[in-house]
């Protein structure tokens, strides 16, 4: 197993939601070079090298400073089957609260193995259930079920790797609580997911993943004098 990976994530977000007084559309970019290093008992220590995260909404633009984020650990604990668990991540600016919850970067990150070694027409099913907080304090759970099946291999470089075509059902639930207004923000978001990932027998590790997605759900707002519900498309 390599002692370090490094990863470039690039990621656009287009998020419309249907407020009272119309469509509101909003796009967000992220892209990041990530490091991961890995230690004793299934330890792995992640930071970013770089990261740039900006949103364009009709609310204005934003672009918060990530300099003071880079190169602070997140650490990651992984499971047998190579799934993530982050066991802590670094102060996130309050910047960020509104852009994206890069508390979850590790969340959803790595492949998720079957029992039986990897190899052609080799098929499993995977349901992960994760909760963690987000930037701004509330809370966000995945869902993530998923059937998966090894479908071919390609060289990358001089380096062999599997091609596994995953087909996922998401949920994501998000949380918040503002007590000193009496309210509650809660955001509900289903919808299937294709991925494509490349992973290295010979490395034990992955090496590519591409995916898109397309969710559907509503964000509600209750417990002030003026309950709302909007409906929200994201891709």
């Amino acid at each position: 197993l390599c002692d370090t990976l490094r990863y470039r994530e690039i990621s656009s977000v287009q998020l419309s939601i249907m407020t009272p007084g119309g469509e509101m559309p909003v796009e967000v970019d992220h892209d990041s070079r990530i490091a991961i290093t890995f230690g004793s008992n299934d330890r792995a220590e992640a930071w970013y090298e770089t990261l740039e995260v900006s949103s364009r909404s009709p609310m204005g633009d934003q672009a918060p400073d990530a300099t003071e984020l880079l190169h602070k650990p997140f650490m990651l604990e992984f499971g047998a089957n190579g799934d993530v668990n982050t066991v802590s991540a670094p102060v996130i600016p309050e910047s960020f609260a509104s852009v994206s919850n890069l508390r979850s970067q590790f969340m959803d990150f790595f492949l998720v193995l079957p029992d039986e070694p990897l190899q052609l027409g080799a098929e499993w099913e995977s349901t992960i259930r994760k909760q963690d907080s987000t930037n701004a304090g509330g809370t966000v759970t995945f869902e993530k079920a998923g059937t998966y099946k090894v479908v071919g291999d390609t060289l990358i470089g001089e380096t062999q790797a599997l091609l596994i075509e995953a087909f996922v059902q998401n949920t994501i639930e998000s949380m918040q609580v503002v007590p000193a207004q009496g309210l509650t923000a809660r955001l509900i978001l289903k919808g299937p997911e294709q991925n494509m990932f490349y992973f290295s027998i010979d490395e034990g590790a992955l090496m590519i993943r591409r995916r898109s997605a397309q969710l559907r759900g509503t964000y509600e707002i209750t417990g002030g004098p003026q309950p709302m519900s909007m409906d929200q498309e994201m891709q």
